[in-house]
Parts: structure tokens; C-alpha cells; sequence
């Protein structure tokens, strides 16, 4: 069992990481707000993209460094 003098402040500073915003939630807002709503949804849509991207990338590899795992043990 976890220590609770280890607990709490482990909890505390995954709250403060969850509850501030990240870089892209302040894009996002600043163009909203200086742009309007369009803005706002095209940067949501192309960070989306982006997230969506990015994982295939890291799907592909992922199993690419696997099938030469899995080679190097047979």
C-alpha cells in the first residue's frame, strides 16, 4: 500500500495538471475569441487531425519495432 504522506501530494499535483490548460486549449480560446466561433472549431478540427495523425504514426511503428521483436526472439 501506498503511503499516505506520498498519496496526497501525488493527487494534488495530478489535479493541478488536469485542471490547467494546455497550449492548445489557450489557441484554441485566444482564436475564438479575437476570431470567432470559426476559428475556434477550424483550429479544434485541424488539432484533431493532427492527434489523429500522429497516433497512426505512432500505431505504425509501434508494430513495426513489434514484428522485429518478435523476429529477433525466434
Amino acid at each position: 500500500m501506498v503511503d499516505l504522506s506520498f498519496l496526497i501530494p501525488y493527487v494534488g499535483a495530478c489535479f493541478v495538471l488536469a485542471v490547467v490548460p494546455g497550449p492548445t486549449v489557450r489557441v484554441i480560446v485566444a482564436n475564438a475569441l479575437s476570431r470567432g466561433t470559426g476559428a475556434g472549431l477550424a483550429i479544434v478540427a485541424g488539432t484533431q487531425a493532427g492527434v489523429l495523425v500522429m497516433t497512426l504514426i505512432v500505431g505504425l511503428g509501434m508494430q513495426a519495432l513489434v514484428a522485429f521483436m518478435g523476429a529477433a526472439f525466434d
